[in-house]
């Protein structure tokens, strides 16, 4: 299936994970993404092809609140686990699960921890999965929280990290698997860095977005929705040890409000890109667009 699907809302939250296969040198990259359709029912879509996943009706994701992942697998074409986040209508946060040869059940997460309704999610995992860093808007003083757990399927906890207050419903981007730090929101609309482990100067845009604008990271760049449909990169120069001023991908328009994703891979065998991107040129539809700066992209529909 290609272009305009009833399983995809007009505008749908996302969130997308990427599976590999190498053989001699040339790499095949496989996108997982999930998204809503216009009843709010969860799909999930890409390599393996698509597939609804059943919830109970208090389990379903909010409708707008960005939604997180992360995935693992071998080099083999399967999927070992992967590991769904997001919020229900009123805030309760859910992991939704699945594990090879066991197929899709509830995780550790059943509502008991709760964020602010609209805002989005990041998470982080190490590298053999048992450790996870989830990070959340709290409901009450609008601060960046964070929770930890030590195996795959372990309880959660809360931890005494938390950020400076962001704009009610931000969103929330952090590096799956890599140590970009926290970007989301502020009151006043400009995007922020906590967490930074560049060495010497975290984001600190002066650019004010729209409301709840999307946000992914990725390493050294920070992608962005801008207020007029473009997609912004910041990138991070390790040499002068500064952000670069913002530049838009060339020829690329998304949906008012779209989402993001993005994940950084080794360059495949079709061409040179080592960022994917996922979002909504046009409604209905979810595009991937393969990054390698903001003059080289390469964009095609998920199936």
């Amino acid at each position: 299936m290609s272009g305009v699907s009833s399983n995809i809302a007009a505008r749908t939250p996302l969130c997308s994970t990427l599976f590999f296969h190498t053989s001699h040198g040339l790499t095949e990259v496989h996108p997982v993404v999930f998204n809503l359709d216009a009843e709010g029912n969860l799909w999930r879509r890409g390599w393996g092809g698509e597939e609804k996943i059943d919830l109970s009706e208090d389990a379903k994701p909010h409708s707008t609140a960005g939604m997180a992942v992360l995935g693992r697998g071998s080099d083999i074409h399967s999927i070992f686990n992967m590991r769904l986040y997001y919020t229900n209508k009123d805030g309760k946060i859910f992991e939704h699960c699945y594990t090879q040869g066991r197929g899709w059940y509830q995780g550790a997460l059943t509502g008991q921890f709760c964020a602010f309704p609209g805002s989005g999610l990041g998470v982080r995992g190490s590298d053999n999965g048992a450790l996870t860093w989830l990070f959340y808007q709290d409901p009450e003083t609008c601060g960046i929280h964070t929770m930890f757990r030590s195996s795959l399927d372990g309880a959660f906890e809360q931890t005494s990290v938390c950020f400076t207050p962001g704009m009610k419903c931000t969103e929330i981007a952090v590096d799956p698997k890599g140590n970009a730090g926290v970007f989301y929101q502020k009151p006043d609309g400009k995007i922020t860095q906590a967490e930074a482990t560049t060495p010497y100067e975290p984001f600190a845009g002066n650019t004010i977005y729209p409301p709840g604008t999307a946000i992914a990271t990725t390493k050294d760049k920070m992608f962005c929705v801008t207020g007029d449909n473009k997609i912004e990169v910041n990138i991070y120069d390790p040499d002068s040890h500064k952000w670069q001023p913002p530049t838009v991908i060339e020829g690329v328009n998304v949906i008012p409000t779209a989402p993001l994703s993005a994940n950084m891979h080794q360059p495949p065998r079709d061409g040179t890109y080592t960022i994917t991107i996922i979002t909504q040129k046009e409604k209905h539809e979810i595009t991937k667009i393969g990054y390698t700066d903001p003059k080289n992209v390469v964009i095609a529909t998920v199936n």
